[in-house]
């Protein structure tokens, strides 16, 4: 047998642990949690030399017990001396005085201390700086004053701080000092509540290595005084996500225009109230220059809302064309124009579409979506409860075997399929044709069954409204009868279905159990809604 590397004599094998290289040593400390450090750190000084830079990485005082553990002599003595080895650092500071060991003294004769430090949350700062109003000029105590300038010195200090979190209640123009010192900061977090004029210098002041930023925005509209612009705009080029929490309050292009012109395509993610940011014909336009596009429609995101009308809201499908989720429950209105609206723009993008309560959408629409949206996952057709009005849109069979579905990545669909609304005693508004009279019950049912199965990745298939506590109108019952005689078989596809909603199960045996528990090996529950046979039953498995 050859032998092997670390036996041969050019590459001994090293017969106890501290024989390693001390890097060795570091990298394997490293991953072992704080109670296991201070274990290891007494076992004798070399040990305790490696292990004590690594128990003193992430200093975290948020904790009540962790005021008192900090408050005592022995502490303080040990993080002066360990201060160079802190690299995080999470602070609830209503006691400043137990971290101002890191700062070096006003006279200048003790070296800085913590100068390694790469990241910085400062939480519960509104029990520390005390700021009557969200504007206030700086802070009058000295008290804020030690506070503030203490964060600033820390930060100014430390030219390797990457990343800052402030929780709330600290000033605007303490959060604008900030930023100017901390010149490689890449993610920052606001928590604190910013007038959007303080907001709109925070972020002409950013520094051009930032990446990843969360502002907050006010409960109120507050521009509480005339803009001055900071000279030439700095440029962003490497920002990749950009958060803006609360309301615009109509101010949106004041706030980002200007901003956005600093950015480029790296700019990944907009996380911002759409309904306001979209909205604006300037912001779109800068937005879509960073291939920024609204990407979920809601209906807050409509004219009226619920109440729009067919037109509006093919409208505002249109003039986004990018739209990967769109969801229009109980938008009544909504009809073919709306459809064909989906149909024209994002069709080859759509992947979610929730149309529950839009009764006036025809079968004919909904099938043709499912015919042309290619990476649909999602479609939901179905209300939790019945409502007066419209309804819920409906597929006719003879509109699902009349074409091939162009998607085959459905995880859920939600939708009741009916054999034909003519015999089902419906009005003609939904415009579902009568099956082909060549074409037998039982023969209609086993190609419904064969178009489901082959969607391979269906999780969730539900085929009827839940009626408990509602009163669901008769004759709306789904037509498929889940049999082996109706063709079940061919739902073999799939095989990763795991929850199933169903109305006509009275014909459900125990061969078509067995068959659901082979090639339904994910099926957790099975739900058969009360149809006035057979009440809720389980799969266990």
């Amino acid at each position: 047998m050859a032998q092997s590397h670390w036996n041969s004599p050019s590459f001994p094998m090293p017969k106890q642990f501290s024989s390693l290289p001390p890097e060795v040593h570091h990298i394997v400390f490293s991953f072992l949690d704080k109670k296991s450090l201070a274990h290891c750190a007494r076992v004798n000084k070399s040990w305790r030399a490696t292990c004590t830079p690594h128990l003193w990485r992430a200093v975290d005082i948020r904790k009540c017990n962790g005021f008192e553990n900090f408050a005592n002599g022995a502490t303080q003595l040990a993080l002066v001396q360990n201060a160079s080895s802190v690299r995080h650092l999470t602070a609830c500071l209503h006691h400043w005085k137990y971290l101002s060991v890191l700062l070096p003294r006003d006279n200048g004769s003790v070296a800085p201390r913590c100068t390694y430090l790469c990241s910085l949350e400062v939480l519960c700062a509104a029990e520390i700086v005390h700021t009557p109003q969200l504007d206030s000029a700086e802070p009058q105590s000295k008290k804020d004053f030690m506070i503030t300038d203490g964060i600033q010195a820390l930060t100014r200090m430390n030219p390797k701080l990457t990343t800052i979190q402030v929780d709330s209640g600290i000033t605007s123009h303490a959060l604008l000092r900030l930023t100017k010192t901390a010149q490689n900061l890449r993610d920052l977090n606001i928590g604190a509540r910013m007038s959007i004029s303080h907001a709109k210098r925070l972020l002409e002041s950013l520094p051009t290595t930032i990446r990843n930023v969360t502002i907050t925005l006010p409960d109120c509209n507050s521009i509480s005084e005339s803009h001055v612009p900071c000279g030439q705009l700095l440029q962003h080029h490497d920002l990749e996500t950009l958060r803006i929490n609360g309301n615009f309050y109509g101010q949106e292009a004041y706030l980002l225009l200007p901003f956005l012109d600093t950015c480029c395509q790296t700019l990944t993610c907009v996380q911002c109230p759409q309904a306001q940011l979209f909205s604006n014909n300037d912001l779109s336009a800068a937005l879509a220059k960073l291939s920024q596009y609204l990407a979920d429609l809601t209906p807050d995101d409509l004219p009226g809302r619920i109440a729009s009308t067919d037109d509006e809201i093919a409208v505002t499908i249109l003039g986004h064309p990018h739209l990967k989720r769109i969801d229009i429950t109980r938008c009544t209105y909504a009809a073919t124009l709306t459809a064909a609206a989906i149909l024209d723009t994002c069709k080859d993008d759509l992947e979610e579409l929730s149309v529950a309560g839009c009764g006036r959408i025809s079968s004919e629409d909904l099938q043709a979506i499912l015919c042309s949206a290619n990476k649909l996952e999602s479609l939901v057709a179905i209300s939790q409860k019945y409502t007066f009005g419209a309804g819920d849109p409906i597929l006719g069979a003879s509109d699902v075997v009349s074409s091939i579905w162009a998607t085959t990545s459905l995880k859920h669909f939600e939708c009741r399929i009916v054999e034909d609304l003519a015999k089902e005693g419906h009005s003609s508004r939904n415009n579902v044709s009568a099956a082909p009279a060549t074409m037998t019950y039982q023969a209609m049912q086993r190609q419904v069954f064969l178009q489901l199965g082959t969607q391979s990745n269906l999780e969730q298939l539900i085929l009827c409204r839940n009626s408990e506590g509602t009163s669901v109108p008769p004759r709306q019952r789904d037509f498929l009868n889940m049999t082996l005689d109706s063709g079940l078989g061919e739902m073999a596809g799939a095989s990763r279905l795991q929850a199933l909603g169903v109305e006509k199960v009275a014909n459900i045996g125990i061969p078509e159990l067995s068959w659901m528990a082979q090639h339904w090996p994910r099926l957790q529950w099975q739900v058969q809604f009360f149809d006035g046979v057979c009440p809720l039953k389980r799969i266990n498995k």
